[in-house]
């Protein structure tokens, strides 16, 4: 779990990398996962292909399975760096506070989220949240309610991840 009091005073920097990896219980984690499924895939497709586009048709199959692996490893780094931004916040807001802990992956789902709805219009189709919000919107909803939740304080969740 991400401690911020032990990040910044006993140097538990490793802390903001596994914490991303484990979930409070199962909802957390299908939650995250459900959220995964619906963005992820088209913004790795997405970089796969423009990466892949950059190859020449005749280029060597070596050459192909490069570029399809530089896709990968740009969805990979959104992913990981959103990871670990978004812990940034929580330290510093919480790095007074010894008993304070959080833990999953919202951060890293919120970037992937934000990623793919401002990458949307470059993607050639419009993200629509139910079928009817438009992807937009939902971002600015999305970001507004998690500073106004971080702002309230009440309950365990670092909505200051959601943002960053």
């Amino acid at each position: 779990m991400l401690r911020p009091h032990a990040f910044v005073h006993r140097k538990q920097y490793f802390t903001v990398i596994t914490s991303g990896l484990i979930h409070a219980d199962w909802t957390h984690l299908l939650m995250n996962m459900f959220t995964f499924y619906f963005f992820a895939f088209n913004l790795e497709h997405y970089f796969v292909y423009l990466q892949c586009m950059k190859v020449d048709e005749v280029a060597t199959v070596e050459a192909q399975r490069f570029s399809t692996i530089l896709g990968h490893a740009k969805f990979f780094l959104i992913y990981f760096i959103s990871m670990i931004v978004a812990d940034f916040t929580t330290i510093i807001k919480y790095k007074d506070i010894p008993g304070y802990a959080c833990l999953g992956a919202s951060g890293a789902i919120s970037g992937l989220v934000m990623s793919t709805i401002i990458l949307a219009p470059a993607m050639g189709h419009s993200i629509r949240i139910f079928g009817i919000l438009p992807g937009w919107l939902f971002g600015l909803l999305y970001v507004g309610y998690s500073y106004y939740a971080a702002k309230k304080m009440q309950d365990n969740v670092a909505h200051e991840a959601h943002m960053w």
